[in-house]
């Protein structure tokens, strides 16, 4: 792990924390480099650098048990990562108080590489009435997490229901991001990742980025 006692003294103060790994750069002992970002007035700035063998639960409560001894006052008030469970399940351990949200930007590259295993890619780009459907179903995010199996159903209700492409992602985006329904009933099976975790409404309300796009350029 690098860091200057700057940058940790900027870590312990601005608690907007982004955090995310990469490959292409990691010398060859190691399987990434993984960034911890804060956003200091108004910018995201690298503030620690670590070094990782592993992307496992261990590996990265490592991380950030390290990160904490290091800085006792650090007192994150959310994070930013990926869809990956075992670095947020990691951060919750070591700081449970923060409020740990998935990025937009990830959410949108799962659900591409989704239509491109059911070979829909193509009709996305040249259907332009399909297109437009499509990339209404992760702009979900962008609702009250309350409020998203209602925008869902009404997306369905609008949607025509003989166009089965259309329906394999609604039934994927359901499944997997707001829960099943429980037979007729309005109660829903609990999601893979839970609406609270991926939808960026509280974020932009407070004026947070909604993607982790800038740490990652």
């Amino acid at each position: 792990m690098f860091a200057t006692d700057e940058n940790l003294r900027l870590l312990s103060q601005y608690a907007d924390w982004f955090a995310d790994g990469t490959f292409d750069v990691s010398p060859s002992l190691f399987h990434q480099v993984y960034t911890i970002h804060g956003l200091v007035h108004g910018k995201v700035l690298p503030l620690v650098y670590c070094l990782m063998t592993k992307r496992s639960h261990e590996a990265y409560g490592r991380v950030f048990r390290t990160l904490k001894e290091l800085c006792p006052l650090l007192a994150p008030q959310t994070l930013m990562i990926d869809f990956e469970v075992a670095a947020k399940r990691a951060f919750q351990s070591v700081f449970p108080t923060a409020r740990v949200t998935g990025c937009f930007f990830h959410l949108k590259q799962s659900f591409v590489r989704r239509m491109q295993e059911e070979h829909l890619i193509i009709r996305y780009r040249e259907d332009g009435d399909f297109g437009r459907r499509v990339s209404m179903i992760p702009a979900l995010a962008f609702v009250r997490p309350g409020g998203i199996a209602r925008g869902l159903e009404e997306l369905q209700d609008y949607a025509p229901s003989t166009d089965d492409d259309l329906n394999k992602m609604f039934d994927y985006f359901e499944r997997t991001y707001v829960g099943s329904n429980i037979g007729r009933s309005r109660s829903r099976r609990p999601a893979l990742s839970p609406r609270d975790f991926w939808s960026c409404y509280e974020r932009i309300s407070e004026g947070l980025p909604g993607t982790n796009n800038h740490v990652e350029s």
